[in-house]
């Protein structure tokens, strides 16, 4: 059953029903969104009965909430919250629209609709702050966050999202309590920077409402720390700047790349250093110092081992993307294998080098150089020239036969030490080469 659907049955019902938030946000946006969200006055238990022909699931009876047909349909409420926290809330259901919208936290989030007659029902001012492009609170601000301070970052998400400005009370409110994004839960924090990196294109908006609030410091403070640090003659952008921008230039189809882009340099401000001999700055080894600071946060924000995995393994080997030769190249697949795709390794480098200013101008890849790029990969692939230990033409039994050993981890160093003079000349890679050169590395 469509959203539609469900409306329409309940309005001939005899209920009120509408649908409220997001997809009306996006609407007047002329935003594209699978975002939808029922309100009804009906109660859980007729919305279970009136909808028995349906796929039926009450994730949250006494919120309010039932699924039909994984669309969610709540009744309307009215909150009563004790603060600093989602779940300090006593429900209690009402009859009132007004009443459903006006317990929500952002006006541009409490239009609602009729979608069967087109009606726009906006109690709080909503459309005209989204033409203005406001961020204002519904009621008095204090109280909004004081009932939920998850919507101090949500204010700073919506901000980056409709690239607006905050109203001065919910502005004012919102950096007098950022410290209240402590009481945060950690997994609320990582869901709403997700649904940043997959919803808003120029996420560093976020990140810089987040600076000029005060809480970036609680989210990501490896990040404020990046702000005002200079580089070297071949970037006239500081770290902080190069990170957003870099950022900015990945699309919101791939969220964990965004993210891991606004974090690749992040070790930089522990790494610099003055090098005498070139007369500049040099940041060793920050990668490495990039991984320490992001597997805290990461861990700290309960980020899943896979996310960690991904977001780790770009910012260890972000510097070693290296195409320039047939040797290079195949060192660099073998490095990114398993760990993410070539296609996510080109879309970082354009970002990266998108991100790179001298003398105050980009200095993007041009069409031609991104074309050589992915011709070199090409190349190593239809040539089939090795870059995994699978690709070489003897296996651990070969290993074993020959040296005439049992199975250990001294047949996986051999492997690895073979696979090393392959990767530098790919006209070693016969069963009769291999196995005379390990005869040569037999360690005994």
């Amino acid at each position: 059953m469509t959203p539609f659907q469900i409306v329409e049955r309940l309005q001939n019902l005899g209920y009120e029903a509408y649908f409220v938030g997001g997809y009306v946000r996006d609407s007047i946006l002329n935003k594209k969104t699978k975002d939808i969200d029922i309100v009804t006055n009906a109660t859980p238990e007729k919305v279970v009965a009136f909808f028995s022909d349906c796929k039926i699931k009450e994730v949250g009876k006494s919120f309010g909430v039932v699924l039909v047909d994984n669309l969610e349909v709540a009744t309307y409420r009215k909150d009563k919250y004790s603060g600093l926290s989602d779940k300090n809330v006593e429900i209690e259901f009402s009859n009132s629209l007004r009443e459903d919208i006006e317990r929500r936290d952002l006006t541009i989030n409490s239009i609602a609709m009729n979608p069967i007659t087109g009606e726009i029902i906006d109690y709080c001012n909503g459309i005209n702050d989204l033409k203005e492009k406001i961020i204002r609170f519904v009621g008095k601000p204090e109280d909004r966050i004081f009932e939920d301070p998850n919507r101090i970052i949500r204010a700073c998400r919506f901000k980056a999202l409709i690239n607006g400005h905050f109203d001065a009370s919910t502005y004012k409110a919102l950096k007098n309590n950022s410290f209240l994004v402590k009481h945060i839960s950690s997994e609320r924090i990582r869901k709403e920077i997700l649904k940043t990196m997959s919803t808003v294109p120029k996420a560093s908006n976020f990140f810089v409402a987040c600076f000029k609030i005060g809480i970036l410091k609680y989210i990501f403070k490896s990040l404020e720390d990046c702000m005002g640090i200079s580089q070297n003659k071949f970037h006239s952008e500081d770290v902080f700047t190069h990170s957003m921008v870099a950022g900015d230039s990945i699309s919101c189809k791939h969220p964990l790349l965004k993210l891991a882009t606004y974090l690749h340099d992040i070790g930089k401000p522990q790494a610099k250093e003055w090098n005498t001999e070139k007369q500049d700055f040099q940041f060793l080894r920050h990668e490495d110092i990039g991984v320490d600071i992001t597997k805290k946060e990461l861990t700290n924000l309960s980020f899943s081992n896979s996310e960690f995995s991904f977001i780790t393994d770009l910012i260890e080997n972000h510097m070693s993307f290296q195409l320039s030769t047939p040797k290079a190249t195949r060192k660099t697949l073998r490095r990114i294998n398993g760990k993410m795709t070539i296609c996510e390794m080109i879309r970082f480098k354009i970002a990266d080098r998108k991100a790179k200013f001298l003398n105050g101008v980009n200095t993007p890849l041009e069409i031609f150089m991104i074309k050589d790029m992915i011709g070199k990969i090409e190349d190593v692939l239809i040539k089939k020239e090795p870059f995994n230990l699978k690709d070489l033409a003897i296996d651990g039994f070969d290993v074993m036969n020959t040296l005439k050993i049992k199975p250990g981890p001294i047949v996986g160093v051999m492997l690895e030490r073979l696979f090393e003079k392959v990767i530098e000349d790919p006209e070693l890679n016969t069963k009769e080469k291999l196995l005379d050169l390990l005869l040569d590395e037999i360690p005994y």
